[in-house]
């Protein structure tokens, strides 16, 4: 847009030099505001190029060192070398704590295991040290014997920070050996080496083609609703401004064709061709009619949409303070990253939510389990107690802690039996406690770092973390982790597990394993997962259906606790059917096609067979702030999606702990768990099931509700929640019409067990169903990345799992309670100040275009101007534009408090009602009433041309002024009418703009050589009373409508705020007699009656602006 209007700007320029259709003599005055918008954008992009030249610079003259073969390979004779002389197959060694130049195969380490740690905090924003190793078939060779004869082979650069294959090459005594590579083999440039004094490494890709800066690649980027807006109604006005082109140049042709009955007028000259002088005039009027787009619309957007984006940093409303990896506190403020969808904040229908780390803290406590069929844990949670509140059902209070008990972090279980079990070898429990703590030590990804005299746990997810510190609190301490080994301190005996293969955990799997040989000899395999992956995966043989069904429910009731739930089981394997399965499953690794698949495959076919252990759950609680979050959203008639992987009654516990249900509310279900349901072998319900289950809750939806579209409806309070059986049936059965008709009929919808692709999908499901729904998703992890790209806003979340969330975001902030001043209040006033400023420029614009074009009818159109060239030039950019710009950063039309208690005033903005087609239009006639009047009005008091009682004329050049003074007070009205909140710099800036007219008008009148048609017209006004009484009448005729408009919406048509700034005014009203009747009776009982009474009115005023509203709350939305 700011392109193409660059170059229409141009055009015009161009026209202007052409002296034939120039109004200038040839001058291209346009040029001049062109090249100041043209210089302010330089301006910005030369200050963004330097930093990023600067940033690059440094960047790239970091230094390395290298390793080469003429020195032998050897550490001590490394060579330096700087970042942008790096290429691929140097060998480079890097020392503890540098960053890591490239994307690089690791080795060789420090540590005789082969393990090197790095921090990835600039991938991913995780400061929990990662490792990476060297692959153990080459793991003791010197490594000149890694390094001659060898051959890389990998993957063509790609921007996958988790994934990577490829086969490394080398001669051996037998031969040549070809080693499979993954991601746990290579380090990544933008990592950081720590714990680790040096590691070796051989360059794969560099510079651009390195991961971080194939990740660094601009996102697609979002275009707001209201800037589609302005690109349609900006082409109505260029057709507008092209049809009074067209017009005028066949009047103006025709003028001409009849100049043989008027030849006074061509003073005895030939007359021109009609059809060529028409043409002519077409583009004389084209000049003319240039600012009829205004120039400095966008530079103006843009420049309030900077300065927004500042104040929304600078709201302490939006602060929040965290810990770094150093334990130091941080504070947090809100960051607009994409500043141009400021306004798009202010007309959201619908938000999608992530569950953990965004609803709730992502501080994961383990607080019960299940081992062996009994429940062990008798803490309350908090979800747990509002279930059984909600139910009636009794609450049994938890006994007192031991005191004696070793507290340990992320661990929250009080339950004296299983002390007791622990304590006595004999109890037939005490086994299967002990297998399953061990369990708990040995599957995961977690990494021992230690602080001093202590060692904590670092992972990549909080849940991880809980599970191995609970498996600590019950005596099994994993102390240590090298390639192929781990080391779990069992009553004060460190016990080594030999790690024969990790079956790492994915989104899709949905379960991670190990497997192991333990110090008999058996090799087993432990698994851990959700609990619908899990349980398909039970041995029917080996597990009774009593078991079962005790699993089943117990997982039934730690999801009324709102617990998160994991199975876990195990296999023992046999030697022989581990080697058979070993020898397929390495050529998998080795296969550089289709690596993965194949891997996964094989993955699935060894976790078969299952034994059950238990059932871990761990308390994630809510976030401060949330439900009354999620109550004021839908009080402002937002459908809120919660988004979560959590099983289906975990997810309902917790909807109804945050407000997102209430026991009142109908809750369908369209789940494919639920037995009504068949299954496909993909687990995936078939279609005509799912098509009928549909259309039977849309005919349940249809009869407890009026229909959702008939005005003045009151809808009943339903909501949906939809498991990731059912939403892979939709999806690939593309039920999608039939899904959406049943979420217009609830005002909530939650989405279990769902993958991070299907949160996207679901994103793009509603955005595609309505396209003028405007959409916000809102997450804290690297999995809510899609949801927050695919949605039109998306709000990362500061949170305990990285920042990538944060990095592909919008906007971020702190916590999700801070989503309400987000919306309420930056959001809100955002889009009713850019929806004034797009009115407001188009507005004047026209004001001052149309003059001319209206005078071309007393002027046969032939293309004369009425205005001085330089100071029509500068309206837009000068004499204009600064008050527009202190109004989009600081008016505000109710409270800030006010805006948040209220938020039925939010719908103003779902409905359009400050920027729409018919609003537009309005403004629009508007502008053409005033366009008439500031013309007419004058031309009717001093007619074509007069000459004062000194003798001295008033020629067109006078006219213009007045009218052009009369078109700068009116404007200026205009804009005062529009600010409902009174500022010295609004004030001074509408003030400033016309004392800089007077100044530059007196100025131009003094300059020939500049201003010649104006010049000396400034001792015609001052004896003139006919002209300040001409610019008096104009001015007041043009208010006078303003004023009739203005009111008549106001009466008749009143927005939500208008009605709550009329109730607060008339509060106040009665607050202020209330204190005078006070003091003038002395009584100070009546005075403090006076000064408390109106407050509590205050909030019930604002708590009614709307009331069928309010009652409502959470009133249906358009899907």
């Amino acid at each position: 847009m700011h392109r193409a209007a660059n170059v229409y700007f141009l055009f015009i320029s161009i026209l202007q030099t052409i002296k034939a259709v120039s109004i200038t003599s040839g001058v291209p005055t346009t040029a001049l505001p062109l090249s100041f918008v043209l210089f302010v954008t330089a301006v910005k992009d030369a200050i963004e190029d330097f930093n990023r030249h600067r940033a690059d610079a440094v960047e790239n003259n970091r230094t390395s060192y290298l390793l080469t073969q003429e020195r032998g390979w050897d550490l001590h004779h490394a060579h330096p070398r700087k970042w942008q002389d790096i290429k691929v197959g140097d060998v480079v060694v890097i020392k503890n704590r540098d960053p890591i130049p490239a994307d690089i195969i690791l080795l060789s380490s420090a540590e005789p295991s082969g393990l090197a740690f790095v921090m990835t905090a600039n991938l991913d924003g995780e400061t929990n040290l990662k490792a990476k190793e060297v692959h153990k078939d080459f793991r003791n060779l010197p490594l000149s014997a890694k390094l001659d004869g060898a051959e890389v082979v990998c993957d063509l650069p790609n921007n996958s920070l988790e994934h990577f294959e490829g086969l490394y090459s080398f001669q051996k005594d037998t031969g040549e050996q070809k080693i499979p590579l993954t991601a746990r083999n290579i380090l990544l440039r933008g990592c950081v080496l720590r714990n680790t004094a040096w590691a070796v490494g051989v360059v794969v890709y560099t510079g651009r083609e390195s991961k971080i800066q194939m990740n660094a690649a601009e996102t697609r980027q979002k275009v707001g609703s209201v800037r589609r807006f302005v690109d349609r109604e900006t082409v109505m006005v260029l057709g507008l401004q092209v049809t009074c082109c067209l017009v005028a140049a066949i009047l103006g042709g025709l003028a001409v064709k009849r100049g043989a009955q008027t030849p006074y007028l061509w003073e005895g000259r030939e007359l021109p061709d009609p059809a060529l002088s028409g043409l002519i005039q077409f583009f004389t009027y084209t000049v003319i009619f240039s600012n009829m787009l205004p120039i400095s619309l966008l530079v103006t957007l843009d420049m309030v949409k900077f300065f927004q984006g500042v104040f929304m940093t600078w709201d302490l409303r939006m602060y929040h303070q965290l810990e770094d990896a150093e334990g130091q506190p941080v504070e947090i403020p809100c960051l607009a990253r994409s500043s141009d969808l400021n306004e798009e904040l202010g007309v959201i229908e619908h938000v999608f939510s992530d569950k953990t780390g965004t609803l709730t803290c992502n501080v994961m406590e383990f607080s019960k389990c299940s081992i062996g069929g009994v429940r062990y844990g008798l803490g309350l949670t908090q979800i747990g107690r509002a279930f059984r509140e909600r139910n009636n059902l009794t609450i049994v209070e938890p006994p007192p802690r031991d005191p004696t008990e070793a507290i340990t972090p992320f661990v929250n279980i009080n339950d004296p039996a299983l002390v007791a079990v622990m304590k006595n070898e004999r109890d037939p429990q005490h086994a299967k406690c002990l297998d399953f703590w061990l369990a708990l030590a040995l599957n995961h990804d977690v990494m021992p770092e230690r602080h001093g005299d202590s060692l904590v746990y670092s992972g990549s997810s909080p849940d991880e973390t809980a599970l191995v510190y609970a498996a600590k609190h019950h005596g099994f301490f994993f102390t240590a982790r090298e390639p192929g080994k781990v080391t779990v301190r069992i009553k004060s005996r460190a016990v080594e597990f030999n790690v024969l293969h990790v079956l790492e955990f994915t989104s899709d799997r949905k379960k991670s394993s190990v497997v192991l040989r333990r110090e008999d000899g058996v090799i087993v395999l432990y698994c851990k997962g959700a609990d619908n992956v899990i349980k398909f995966r039970l041995s029917e043989s080996l597990n009774s259906r009593e078991e079962l069904a005790q699993i089943d429910a117990d997982v039934a009731q730690y999801a009324d606790d709102g617990l998160r739930t994991l199975l876990l089981a195990k296999a023992e394997l046999q030697e022989s059917q581990y080697r058979e399965w070993e020898k397929r499953y390495h050529a998998a690794e080795t296969s550089f096609k289709d690596r993965d698949e194949k891997r996964y495959a094989l993955m699935e076919e060894l976790e078969r067979e299952l034994v059950v252990m238990g059932v871990t759950a761990i308390e994630d609680k809510l976030q401060d702030g949330v439900p009354e979050t999620i109550h004021s959203l839908r009080c402002a008639g937002i459908k809120v999606w919660v988004l979560t992987g959590d099983k289906v009654d975990t997810a309902i516990n917790i909807a109804h702990s945050c407000q997102l249900l209430s026991t009142d509310m109908r809750l369908l279900r369209l789940c494919g768990e639920d037995d009504e349901l068949l299954l496909d072998k993909e687990k995936v319900p078939f279609k005509t099931g799912m098509e009928e289950k549909l259309r039977a809750l849309i005919q349940v939806a249809r009869t407890t509700e009026t229909s959702y579209f008939a005005k003045n409806a009151v809808p009943s309070q339903q909501a949906l929640v939809i498991d990731t059986y059912a939403l892979s049936a939709i999806l690939k059965y593309e039920l999608q019409d039939l899904m959406l008709v049943l979420c217009r009929s609830c005002v909530s919808v939650i989405c279990a067990r769902v993958s991070p692709r299907q949160k996207a999908m679901v994103v793009e499901m509603v955005k595609k169903a309505d396209p003028r729904a405007q959409t916000l998703s809102i997450g804290d992890g690297a999995n809510d990345v899609p949801m927050l790209q695919a949605a039109h806003v998306g709000v990362g979340i500061f949170g305990l799992e990285g920042q990538q969330a944060v990095n592909n975001s919008d906007y971020s902030i702190g916590q999700f309670r801070f989503l309400r001043n987000l919306l309420f209040v930056h959001g809100r006033f955002n889009y009713r100040r850019i929806a004034t400023i797009v009115k407001y420029i188009f507005y004047k614009s026209a004001v001052l275009v149309l003059p001319q074009f209206f005078y071309g009818t007393v002027s046969l159109f032939s293309g004369q101007p009425i205005y001085e060239d330089i100071i029509y030039q500068l309206a837009n950019v000068l004499f204009t534009a600064t008050p527009i710009v202190a109004l989009g950063v600081l008016d505000r039309d109710v409270p800030v408090d006010s805006a948040l208690s209220t938020p039925a005033l939010y719908r103003d903005g779902i409905e359009r009602r400050f920027l729409n087609r018919s609003v537009f239009l309005a403004w629009m006639m508007e502008a053409i009433v005033h366009a008439i009047l500031i013309l007419f009005l004058p031309l009717l008091s001093f007619g074509y041309f007069d000459v004062l009682p000194s003798g001295k004329a008033v020629s067109i050049w006078e006219l213009g002024t007045i009218v052009f003074l009369s078109f700068l007070t009116v404007v200026s009205l205009r804009l005062a009418v529009e600010v409902l909140e009174w500022q010295i710099v609004i004030t001074s800036l509408i003030l400033l703009s016309v004392a800089l007219w007077w100044m530059s008008w007196v100025v131009l009148n003094f300059w020939l050589a500049v201003a010649p048609d104006i010049y000396g017209s400034i001792s015609v006004f001052p004896e003139s009373s006919r002209f300040w009484f001409t610019y008096l009448l104009a001015t007041t005729a043009c208010f006078a409508i303003t004023f009739v408009v203005e009111s008549g919406s106001v009466v008749f048509a009143p927005t939500r705020s208008q009605v709550l700034r009329e109730r607060l005014h008339a509060l106040d009203s009665v607050d202020r007699e209330r204190k005078e009747k006070g003091r003038a009776s002395g009584d100070r009982k009546d005075t403090a009656e006076g000064s408390h009474v109106p407050d509590t009115s205050r909030e019930k005023s604002m708590a009614a602006v709307m009331p069928v509203e309010q009652s409502q709350e959470e009133g249906h939305m358009s899907g």
